[in-house]
């Protein structure tokens, strides 16, 4: 190649101007999808800052330090809300599979949130887990449980057929956040259709993560404030044309649920 010919460095500044105009294509193109995904994303941002404040009420009121169980799902629902808004970023600037990445760790940590919740053996394995304090006793049941990996959890969760639609759409994110031609994605074209279906996995996935956080604190969470996210969960629904839910539906575990969207 006649080095005279060769492609020219592209500075920073060009290649952030072709995910700047992506945006605006985003914007223009999925009105209704961004405005409910930056409704939902504000929503979630808000019952973290109000969990907060509630579990730091109960700890006052009681003269008791909250322990780690109960604070752990807001923690997860805290890390969720932060991986939905980095989706949200990526997905208005086309990197949609990149997106995808992230939407896997969203999905397991809601199901893992509900294990803990509805689960107790569970929650104490994952407590444990998590805090480097299991016993040998401990490890054997976690090595039989398969360390307790998202297959385990949906079988503990879900029955046949929920379990199988579960595992579809976990797939699907497998597919494309690890290596693999359907992982991979143009740099320059931006595709539309791509992007909507994107935003609407990333208000499935919102609608979960807060039902399933207003779930783990429905007696803190004043219900006011639940019929105000109710009101935002249904413009969703309507929206997405199906209720998108992650709620367990093992007759067992429905009836230990303040909230049954299954």
């Amino acid at each position: 190649m006649n080095a005279n010919n060769a492609q020219s460095e592209r500075s920073f500044q060009e290649i952030e101007s072709i995910f700047n105009k992506r945006i605006e294509l985003t914007s223009s193109t999925h009105q209704e999808e961004i405005l409910l995904v930056k409704e939902l994303l504000t929503r979630s941002f808000y019952y973290i800052d109000l969990i907060h404040q509630k579990l730091a009420e109960t700890s006052i009121a009681t003269d008791k330090k909250i322990n780690i169980q109960q604070a752990l799902p807001n923690l997860y629902f805290q890390r969720n809300v932060h991986y939905l808004y980095g989706m949200f970023e990526l997905c208005t600037r086309g990197l949609t599979n990149q997106a995808i990445a992230l939407a896997r760790v969203v999905f397991e940590t809601i199901l893992e949130t509900y294990a803990c919740l509805l689960d107790a053996e569970c929650a104490d394995l994952i407590f444990k887990r998590e805090t480097d304090t299991l016993s040998e006793e401990d490890i054997k049941k976690l090595k039989k449980l398969d360390y307790l990996g998202p297959k385990i959890i949906r079988n503990r969760l879900f029955t046949d057929e929920k379990r199988k639609n579960t595992e579809k759409f976990y797939k699907q994110l497998s597919k494309i956040s690890h290596p693999g031609i359907e992982g991979l994605s143009s740099e320059v074209d931006f595709n539309a259709n791509d992007t909507q279906d994107k935003l609407r996995a990333i208000l499935t996935l919102g609608t979960s993560n807060i039902i399933v956080v207003s779930e783990a604190y429905y007696s803190a969470i004043p219900q006011d404030e639940m019929k105000k996210t109710d009101i935002l969960l249904n413009r969703v629904f309507k929206s997405l044309q199906f209720i998108p839910t992650l709620v367990p539906d093992k007759p067992d575990l429905l009836t230990k649920l303040k909230i049954k969207l299954v």
